[in-house]
């Protein structure tokens, strides 16, 4: 969709431009929406093509009536398509039209999402708070305390990206929710996994996206199931080298999220080790997994642990394997956030 709108945009400049630039403008922009996630730093790229399109368009049209370039003295090469330039092309009407409505609709989004930040901000009560205070005034002497606590969300917020913690949010209803592109090595990242369980343990419900997760570190898959259960909990680890592996570090100190509801969402992109994380929580009847049936591709290793709780550790081939998890509420994955959400809310009632 964001592809498709810039080449609407880039419709605007005249075609020697276009053809030009073109390509290396859509290359540039690809590469930006493959490697920016998350509501923020699409909120740049737009702002970043809405200036380039304030500034650059003028100067494109000025400097798009220059020489033409001429068909005399060009040969045609037999075979081969041949192009020339016929005439000046004039600015149209219709080209100053589009541009005036996308730049007026390009202003309601940014008044609009940031009108909305504080709906679904990880870290709600700090954009209100700032709103409230005055630039320099003495009566808010808190507003640096509330600068220097954005910056240090900001700083949060890098490190969770660095850790495959793509969105950390608080939904309607005090539902949290986290999406999880891979289980981060526990000896880089444990510390910031500890910070995203604290965060949700303020929440009714907790909803775990696994759809693009493409696995990652057993230890990472138990040490976060551990904040769900109140009791040390046998848990499957066809990998474990241990018999410490096979169950869970339960109860954590201060965790209330061994009563709440736990939904886990899935797609047939749940690879490996999000499909251990997945696995435990629906046959431990601890969490109830919503979307589609997983890849079932684990790539197991054979344990050196030995038997554990249940024969777990003397298995070479994870029990997912070739088959997936099925899910409990099968629906399509583009589905299951809103179905989770509206099962959340209704375990949160009861």
């Amino acid at each position: 969709m964001s592809e498709k709108i810039f080449l609407l945009l880039l419709r605007l400049y005249p075609a020697r431009f276009r053809e030009r630039y073109g390509a290396e403008a859509r290359l540039l922009l690809q590469e930006r929406l493959r490697d920016e996630h998350g509501a923020l730093p699409r909120l740049r790229l737009w702002m970043d093509l809405l200036v380039d399109l304030l500034s650059g368009l003028p100067l494109a049209l000025q400097n798009g009536h220059g020489a033409v370039v001429t068909a005399e003295g060009l040969q045609s090469v037999p075979g081969q398509p041949a192009f020339r330039s016929l005439e000046h092309e004039p600015l149209r009407p219709s080209s100053v039209a589009m541009g005036g409505i996308f730049a007026v609709a390009a202003l309601a989004l940014f008044v609009f999402v940031m009108s909305h930040t504080g709906a679904l901000h990880p870290f709600p009560g700090s954009i209100e708070r700032l709103r409230g205070a005055t630039s320099g005034s003495q009566s808010n002497p808190d507003v640096q305390q509330v600068a220097e606590k954005l910056e240090r969300q900001m700083q949060s917020a890098n490190q969770l990206e660095r850790c495959s913690f793509e969105k950390l949010e608080q939904h309607p209803g005090n539902i949290g929710y986290v999406k999880l592109s891979w289980f981060a090595d526990p000896a880089q990242c444990g510390a910031v996994a500890q910070a995203v369980m604290e965060h949700l343990n303020e929440t009714d419900a907790v909803i775990f996206d696994l759809r693009d997760a493409r696995g990652g570190f057993p230890e990472s898959v138990r040490g976060m199931a551990g904040w769900l259960f109140d009791r040390p909990t046998a848990w499957y680890n066809p990998r474990a080298t241990s018999q410490g592996q096979l169950v869970t570090d339960s109860p954590v100190a201060g965790s209330r999220l061994a009563n709440v509801p736990v939904f886990v969402l899935t797609s047939s992109q749940t690879f490996s080790g999000a499909e251990h994380f997945a696995y435990n929580l629906k046959m431990l009847k601890r969490a109830t997994i919503v979307g589609e049936t997983t890849s079932g591709k684990s790539h197991g290793a054979v344990s050196a642990g030995g038997a554990g709780s249940g024969g777990a550790g003397a298995e070479a081939i994870p029990a997912w394997e070739g088959k997936g998890v099925q899910p409990d509420v099968r629906v399509r994955a583009a589905d299951a956030l809103k179905t989770a959400e509206k099962l959340a809310r209704e375990a949160i009632g009861k």
